[in-house]
């Protein structure tokens, strides 16, 4: 069933809302982070949810460009509030999600699809009785990030950021073009641009950039193709 946007609470930091269990379990997440989860997106507007669905289906029909998995907003389980999207699963980070009942679920023959899709499933919560701290109290940072030598720290940025290039790109790095463009805010957004499909995808969750530049990471997954239409005033970085 699909949940109202008053109905759902604010989980801090820009990135967005979640039912009110889940918006508990991911501040323990956060807690057991040492730092705010990454999230991308949470609750999803069924506006949002219908029309994201209608564009898979039109790149299944062969009408459309590549287009990500999407369930309509009855099928939903943003729409429902106990969805995130996150970059925040690497290997050594998911026994925390999994600990908290946070797992993937979009699979295909077995295949997992959509690695930063998580969902939550209560039951599977081991801290589900736990008090979750209070949304704006402040989170002691894990040291391992701190602990980098500065020049491992720039290859994993290096690393991160080509390798979202490359997953625009559907492993065709070389047809994928970055460029930044103003904010409005005194910032930049940056976007890797795919000339052949007339597309560009965001490479930064604009909501959290302070926070990723503070912990030295670019995303690992770009924000859904949109149309080139309008992509004006643009400026090649190197």
């Amino acid at each position: 069933m699909t949940l109202a946007f008053e109905d759902a609470v604010d989980i801090g930091y820009g990135r967005g809302r979640l039912a009110p269990d889940a918006a508990a379990s991911l501040r323990r997440v956060d807690a057991a982070f040492g730092r705010p989860a990454d999230v991308n997106e949470a609750w999803r507007s069924p506006e949002q949810a219908n029309a994201n669905y209608a564009r898979y289906l039109r790149y299944l029909n062969g009408t459309g460009p590549w287009a990500p998995i999407a369930l309509p907003a009855d099928q939903s389980v943003h729409c429902e509030g106990n969805a995130v999207d996150t970059d925040d699963t690497r290997p050594d980070q998911m026994p925390t999600w999994n600990d908290h009942g946070w797992y993937w679920t979009v699979y295909r023959g077995g295949e997992l699809k959509e690695r930063w899709h998580l969902e939550r499933f209560p039951s599977r919560d081991n801290h589900r009785n736990t008090p979750a701290t209070a949304g704006t109290e402040p989170l002691t940072p894990k040291d391992w990030y701190d602990m980098l030598d500065p020049t491992e720290l720039q290859k994993l940025m290096t690393a991160a950021f080509l390798d979202a290039l490359r997953q625009n790109a559907r492993e065709e790095a070389n047809k994928t073009v970055t460029y930044s463009v103003p904010d409005g805010a005194g910032g930049q957004v940056y976007w890797a641009v795919d000339f052949d499909n007339n597309t560009k995808a965001r490479l930064w969750n604009g909501e959290q950039l302070d926070i990723r530049r503070a912990l030295g990471f670019r995303e690992l997954i770009n924000q859904p193709p949109q149309s080139l239409d309008g992509f004006t005033d643009i400026s090649v970085q190197p």
